[in-house]
């Protein structure tokens, strides 16, 4: 793993819990930056495997929802893995280059990815290795974003798409550029490039800024942007207790492509309109306080019927108010419902379903 000494070195109040950085400096000031400016998140947890082989695509594409068969050298797309009941295992995306390719997936802290791509391997030409302390990843959001690039890598910046990976060397650092189209049209940017280069790169970015709000930013004001936009993430969204249609995120599935792990019951909930619940925003009313619950966080209607729960939940540094994401169920999922939150079945407060991105000033409109 690699030291998180030589990541926070430069900030006096950076705090730190265990392997997550929770912030640099206020989490106000990173929020704004992600908002604004250019919130560069530190993706160093990110499971990231090597992949060589002959039989690497073919495996892939009969294992995953998406065609990657047709991926060429400097390309990337996304990915998901399925157990047999359709439910995710992760979302990953791929990138071929030149002689291996990157599986990126999201945070699984006891390497779950590897374990389930080993799982089928039999005589296939694969070799796999995990390279997550080997390969770092910076993820760059903010409106600031493609005009801070655009400076910084030269008029090339200007051949990115949502496909391609461009190869860059910038005062002598080397790394990989992509785009990425997050749900609700949202885009972010991955700079990849070698952990031992973290301190030549940490100083490159930081170093070029101009007129840039340029910050660093930690887990705890990451979390509030994508929850306000969102953004799943594993393993809060992306999980085993759901499928893709109920996250939203079907551009990752290819329907007619041939057979993969939980192919037909992916079909099948796309054919007959099956899907049982949904994604969506909730807000919860004022004056309450939510710090430090750990425990799941359940939905009950009036009749005490459960009717969804949620998955992350987060505090605006903006409104100082609780917003979260969560799971509902399909017939309950209209804006402005109100359901009553039980934690350990006692009941704490009332919470409301809001569209998605979350609009706070929404809270008391077409309350039901």
């Amino acid at each position: 793993m690699l030291n998180l000494d030589s990541i926070i070195a430069d900030y006096e109040n950076c705090n730190v819990e265990g392997d997550l950085i929770k912030s640099f400096s206020t989490v106000k000031e990173e929020y704004l930056a992600l908002k604004n400016g250019v919130g560069i998140k530190i993706c160093y947890l990110y499971n990231k495997l090597s992949l060589k082989g002959n039989d690497v695509f073919d495996y892939l594409n009969r294992i995953s929802t998406n065609s990657v068969l047709h991926l060429k050298e400097y390309e990337h797309i996304n990915t998901l893995f399925t157990n047999e009941k359709g439910k995710l295992i992760d979302r990953t995306t791929l990138i071929r280059l030149n002689g291996y390719s990157l599986l990126i997936g999201g945070f699984l802290a006891d390497k779950k990815l590897r374990t389930w791509i080993d799982r089928y391997i039999i005589n296939e030409d694969i070799i796999i290795d995990d390279v997550t302390d080997n390969v770092m990843l910076f993820e760059l959001i903010g409106k600031q974003t493609e005009s801070y690039l655009g400076l910084l890598i030269d008029e090339s910046f200007d051949t990115l798409n949502n496909k391609n990976v461009l190869r860059c060397a910038v005062e002598g650092v080397e790394f990989l550029v992509l785009k990425r189209n997050e749900i609700n049209g949202f885009n972010k940017y991955w700079i990849i490039f070698e952990s031992n280069d973290f301190k030549t790169a940490y100083d490159l970015f930081m170093n070029n800024k101009s007129f840039f709000d340029v910050k660093f930013v930690g887990e705890d004001a990451y979390n509030v942007f994508r929850v306000e936009n969102g953004i799943p993430a594993t393993p809060n969204e992306i999980s085993y207790r759901v499928n893709p249609h109920e996250i939203k995120i079907l551009d990752d599935v290819n329907f007619k492509k041939g057979c993969y792990i939980g192919q037909e019951v992916i079909a099948r909930l796309d054919t007959y309109d099956k899907v049982q619940r949904g994604l969506t925003g909730i807000l919860f009313e004022n004056g309450i306080n939510l710090d430090g619950i750990t425990d799941e966080m359940k939905l009950l209607n009036a009749e005490k019927k459960e009717v969804g729960f949620i998955t992350s939940l987060v505090k605006s540094p903006i409104y100082n108010k609780y917003a979260a994401l969560g799971y509902v169920k399909k017939d309950y999922m209209e804006l402005g419902s109100s359901y009553d939150v039980i934690v350990n079945n006692e009941i704490i407060t009332k919470a409301y379903l809001t569209e998605l991105p979350i609009k706070y000033e929404n809270i008391y409109k077409n309350r039901g």
